[in-house]
């Protein structure tokens, strides 16, 4: 029996020539609107503005985040963190 070693295809050159396209330009507007359309019908009507408000407050959070996240950069002092709180001393009970 004649053992014949497999070779792996060559990755160089698949035959296949893609252009060079941003998926934005292969998008019309129909393809927009198919796709508001899909996530109405998962989605449904009445879910859509209270995904909206909880979407703008989650950026909301997330900038307020960032501003206080500079501010610390800065080396000025945010708000007062648990580290720099003395801590309490134990009761003991006699």
């Amino acid at each position: 029996m004649v053992v014949v070693p497999l070779r792996a295809p060559s990755l160089a050159y698949t035959g296949i020539s893609i252009p060079e396209r941003k998926v934005v330009d292969q998008m019309g507007p129909e393809w927009v609107i198919v796709g508001i359309i899909a996530v109405v019908v998962l989605f449904g009507a009445k879910k859509l503005p209270e995904m909206a408000r909880s979407v703008g407050r989650a950026q909301g959070e997330f900038k307020k985040g960032l501003k206080e996240g500079a501010v610390d950069d800065a080396g000025q002092p945010a708000a007062e963190t648990p580290e720099s709180k003395p801590d309490p001393e134990p009761k003991t009970e006699s």
